[in-house]
């Protein structure tokens, strides 16, 4: 993973910014215009972010403190497990992100639900 900055984080931001301040202003009706300078902007963002995070440099919320760890334990976790951690019970859930030009998701996110008792 590549050594970022808190001045390469503020870069990014500017960046995606400056990339959605130019597809607000687009008039025409291409809807697809900007898109892969604007997910470029999205993912430097992103990257950056867990980056700094991984470093220590950004603080992990308290959630993602909590998917890193269920991650780590369970790392071939698929749709609809259960599991077990601290007395609590998780369900392992994904969400699209991002798609193709069809509709298609372009990739999955996976996240973690606390279940009722």
């Amino acid at each position: 993973m590549a050594e970022y900055t808190l001045m390469d984080l503020e870069q990014a931001y500017e960046t995606r910014k400056a990339v959605e301040a130019k597809w607000e202003r687009y008039n025409g009706n291409n809807p697809n215009k900007y898109r892969s300078e604007r997910r470029a902007a999205q993912e430097a963002v992103l990257r950056i972010e867990e980056s700094l995070k991984a470093a220590g440099t950004l603080e992990r919320t308290p959630e993602e403190r909590l998917s890193l760890a269920l991650d780590t334990l369970h790392p071939g976790a698929q749709a609809k497990d259960v599991v077990e951690h601290d007395g609590v019970r998780y369900e392992r859930r994904f969400q699209p992100m991002g798609k193709f030009t069809d509709g298609q998701p372009e990739r999955w996110k996976g996240y973690w639900v606390e279940l009722p008792v």
